[in-house]
């Protein structure tokens, strides 16, 4: 979605997420397998990025305090544990179960640095969004715009290889056992 696309249609967007459709955290243990777990967690995020993107339009009004806990969950915490379910559990056994063709270490380091780059503009963007829902002044408004638009373009690069090229891969190769111990394994991080 571009920022155009975004203006055009935020308040549908808004609205629909508003009504709490997409944008809360999931539970691996409602999902049978690992790959549809992580393909449901990139639709939220990529509902998430929206939202962001939203934010940049108009910060100080029409986001209701819900969506910014949402926004402030997903960027202080929930992407944390995304990336651990991703490089902990699902990577390395794709990786390892993959056919040598499909480079799948080569892919795999690439997506790591992608993580610890998004990971910590997330960071610095949970902390402006807490900002905003206390009704304070961004420490930063201009880096805030900067980093809210390079993350929401970035990450939803990042999730569109994901979806395209990582998750069909794993459909093929992982086994109903290597699903199972993965969401067992995301669960329990989630509790932790």
């Amino acid at each position: 979605m571009t920022r155009a696309s975004v203006k055009k249609g935020a308040a549908s967007e808004v609205q629909k997420h508003a009504e709490g459709q997409d944008v809360y955290p999931l539970a691996p243990s409602d999902f049978r397998c690992a790959t549809e777990f992580l393909a449901a967690e990139h639709r939220r995020q990529s509902a998430l990025c929206d939202l962001l993107e939203q934010v940049c339009h108009n910060p100080r009004h029409g986001i209701a305090e819900p969506i910014l806990a949402a926004l402030h969950e997903y960027l202080g915490a929930g992407f944390a544990l995304h990336i651990r379910d991703e490089e902990e559990d699902f990577l390395p056994v794709v990786e390892r179960r993959a056919a040598p063709q499909e480079n799948m270490r080569k892919l795999h380091a690439q997506l790591a640095h992608e993580h610890e780059v998004d990971l910590k503009i997330a960071r610095d963007l949970a902390g402006e969004i807490d900002c905003l829902s206390k009704h304070q002044a961004f420490r930063d408004p201009a880096k805030f715009l900067a980093d809210s638009w390079r993350f929401a373009e970035a990450h939803r690069r990042h999730i569109a290889w994901e979806d395209s090229v990582v998750l069909p891969r794993a459909r093929r190769c992982l086994t109903a056992s290597d699903h199972e111990q993965m969401l067992k394994s995301m669960a329990a991080r989630r509790r932790a």
